[in-house]
């Protein structure tokens, strides 16, 4: 006895288990959370990774919360003494670590100068501009450091600074920056989506099937039957305490129109046989006896098309594979043991369209019949000119292009910073050979810093030769305007020894004593993931250059990322091959006709070229969410082209002609077809409506790939079938 009939013979008893499962299931949902934390997305193998560990040990961490407020027209004590009860308050927030600001330069080299020399002092030194005031004097900056080697919840971090902010706010027009302000943006836009899509894509999925089965149980069946499998999928990430993110937020409503895609199939079918005259218990073993077999290949195509994701080098892609195709499977359980219980206790009902011929679907039979060639030619040209099109995608990972143009942090780093410093911090740690506290060292220290300050995009690079300047300038007693390192090693002895004692404090975010390294960071303005790859590109040359004896290293989270950005590309191509690698000799063996799996492959990568084609042509790069499209596209895609070729061959293997099997699988199988493309390209046409760019086009090219499945399955397909087969009655070559 197979496992449909045992689950058609006894369906109280699987439906009473699958009740069960998910009702235990339902409390442990409370325990699934959001984190959108930049170190998710980042390769935690290789030396990249192990420099960054090395730099949290040594300095502590590169992670700041920047709050730029407007400077009043005339700085007085009233002021400083705002910023500094707003610095007190910040500095009781458990993770800072340090802070640097103007009450804090004011307190510690000011007090017995006066006010009015300070003014002088942050007008005329470059050691505070494009860091704490802007070069025209209008903004100025608190740079709150927090404690990287503690992990900490970064939104409650924003959260408690946001009310130090509103208890003592330095001026009416506050802004706040940093990786943690995005990832808390990240965090709640991905509460947001997960609010906001999946009760769109539950209500337009709702409408839909009452449209296409016009009866009570055109919906329930299919919610109750998918609703299972969504409720097991996500109690099984909070159990493995994988959070939801950018990416697998989409999820949810990704899976539930996939999952219906085989209540339809299910229900369709059902409703033919009811229609034939069949009664209710036979239609429903027969409907899970024909569609057992095409489902279950569907969803293992499909569930391979999600796993080729987890070979991505990013957490969040990977984990969005594992689940999603995990995901898939369970939906596909859920069905089958819940629909022939939910078919007897909401019985479809047989419908008079059913019964005829679709006038569409005969139509475009006969184009296909009478135009195949015209069809496989003018498909072939279409599919070639936008392979070529991919040659001109790209890759970008920049987190502030996730967000639209007028969102608050959109406008913040490309208004507000845009003409001020740099929220982004390339780190190089430099191990040079012998004593690093030497004159010689931080020559060499200092002309790297000018040779990166003077580069497109580098609003300020900072180091303790800085530092060293400037206990230079105040030993000298020289103008504020004099920025440079001393002459002679007697001189150097003496503005180390300074900065040590007057700035120990900053000495220590720049110097490690213990290992002999000194920090540079060079802080770069917002710009785009290529400009930032050129940008780590000419560091790495130019340190190259140093010669023997000396040990750079470029780290920092930027650098992580755009070594991120560098392997999208790649993960694509990765993924993709692997999609195709493991689907088509999955296919083979269930069609038993390798024949025949080469023909449903054909069709199928002609979406993946539309998709990505129209990428290209419109310069849209892949990033985090749309590289997985081509993996997906070929997964859902094949769908369409199984079900298809199953009812073909099962009428073949009859003896049927190819033209009349062709014409009874269309008119057969079409219907349930153009209805689960619909729905699923309508459910992710709904992402397009996300305020992250990175989902809006992995819905609105997701949708169009589907789409793009649609129109192969239903015409190319049937036209290489047409070409390929012969068109008498007979048996078919395997």
């Amino acid at each position: 006895m197979s496992v449909v009939d045992r689950l058609v013979r006894r369906p109280r008893l699987w439906a009473a288990v699958a009740i069960l499962v998910t009702l235990a299931a339902v409390p442990f949902l409370t325990r699934l959370g959001v984190d959108n934390s930049i170190e998710a997305w980042i390769d935690r193998e290789g030396e990249d990774f192990a420099a960054y560990q090395e730099f949290l040990d040594s300095f502590g961490s590169e992670e700041y919360v920047l709050v730029l407020y407007r400077l009043p027209p005339e700085i007085d004590l009233p002021f400083l003494e705002k910023l500094t009860d707003l610095r007190f308050a910040l500095e009781e927030i458990p993770g800072v670590r340090r802070i640097r600001d103007l009450a804090g330069v004011y307190s510690r080299g000011f007090g017995m100068l006066g006010i009015e020399a300070f003014r002088d002092e942050l007008q005329a030194s470059p050691f505070y501009r494009d860091f704490l005031i802007s070069g025209d004097g209008r903004l100025a900056a608190t740079w709150i450091e927090l404690d990287g080697r503690e992990q900490r919840d970064r939104s409650a971090m924003v959260e408690a600074i946001e009310a130090a902010i509103a208890e003592t706010p330095p001026s009416g027009e506050v802004h706040l920056a940093g990786s943690p302000v995005i990832d808390r943006a990240l965090d709640q836009g991905s509460r947001r989506a997960a609010r906001t899509f999946f009760p769109l894509v539950f209500l337009l999925s709702g409408i839909l099937l009452l449209f296409f089965f016009p009866q009570p149980y055109g919906v329930l069946i299919p919610f109750l039957s998918v609703g299972a499998g969504i409720v097991w999928i996500l109690t099984l990430m909070a159990l493995c305490g994988c959070p939801l993110n950018m990416v697998t937020v989409t999820l949810p409503p990704l899976l539930w129109v996939l999952g219906l895609s085989t209540s339809i199939h299910l229900l369709s079918r059902c409703r033919q046989l009811l229609t034939g005259g069949a009664g209710l218990d036979e239609a429903i073993s027969r409907t899970m006896s024909e569609l057992g077999r095409p489902c279950l290949l569907s969803s293992i195509t499909t569930a391979l098309g999600f796993g080729s994701l987890m070979i991505s080098s990013m957490r969040p892609v990977r984990e969005m594979g594992q689940f999603a195709s995990l995901g898939i499977l369970l939906c596909l359980a859920s069905n089958f043991l819940l629909f022939p219980w939910l078919a007897r206790v909401f019985p479809p009902k047989p419908g008079t369209a059913d019964s005829q011929r679709h006038p569409v679907l005969h139509a475009l039979d006969i184009f296909v019949d009478r135009r195949h060639r015209g069809i496989l030619a003018v498909s072939g040209v279409l599919a070639l000119a936008l392979a070529a099109a991919l040659s001109g995608l790209r890759a970008d990972s920049n987190v502030i292009g996730f967000f639209k143009r007028d969102s608050p942090i959109a406008v913040t780093y490309q208004r507000v910073l845009a003409g001020f410093t740099g929220p982004y911090s390339v780190e190089v740690l430099l191990t040079p050979p012998g004593e690093a506290a030497s004159l010689q060292v931080f020559h060499r220290l200092d002309v790297l810093s000018q040779s990166f300050g003077s580069w497109l995009g580098v609003a300020k690079v900072v180091s303790a030769a800085d530092l060293v300047k400037k206990a230079h300038q105040r030993a000298e007693q020289e103008p504020p305007s004099v920025h440079r390192l001393p002459v002679d090693e007697q001189a150097f002895e003496i503005a180390w020894q300074d900065a040590s004692s007057q700035l120990g404090d900053e000495l220590e975010g720049f110097y490690d004593a213990d290992k002999g390294t000194l920090r540079l960071s060079v802080l770069a303005r917002p710009m785009s993931g290529a400009e930032h790859r050129q940008l780590v590109a000419a560091i790495r040359a130019r340190l190259d250059e140093l010669g023997e004896g000396w040990r750079p290293r470029l780290t920092g989270i930027v650098t992580l990322l755009v070594d991120m950005q560098e392997r999208l590309l790649e993960s694509q191509i990765k993924s993709f091959a692997l999609a195709v690698f493991l689907i088509g000799p999955v296919i083979a063996l269930l069609l038993r006709s390798a024949r025949y799996a080469a023909l449903s492959l054909v069709p199928n990568l002609m979406p993946i070229a539309t998709a990505l084609g129209i990428m290209a042509l419109f310069e849209i790069a892949l990033d985090p969410a749309t590289v997985m499209i081509a993996g997906i596209a070929l997964g859902i895609g094949v769908d369409d082209t199984i079900h298809l070729l199953e009812c073909y061959l099962s009428h073949r293997r009859a003896g049927e002609s190819a033209r009349q099997a062709l014409d009874i699988s269309l008119q057969t199988v079409g219907r349930a077809m153009v209805r689960t493309s619909v729905v699923a390209t309508l459910g992710f046409f709904v992402l397009c409506f996300s305020e992250f760019l990175p989902l809006l086009y992995f819905g609105l090219f997701t949708a169009i790939a589907l789409v793009a499945a649609l129109v192969a399955a239903l015409v190319v397909l049937p036209a290489l079938l047409t070409f390929a087969e012969p068109s008498k009655a007979g048996g078919m070559l395997s």
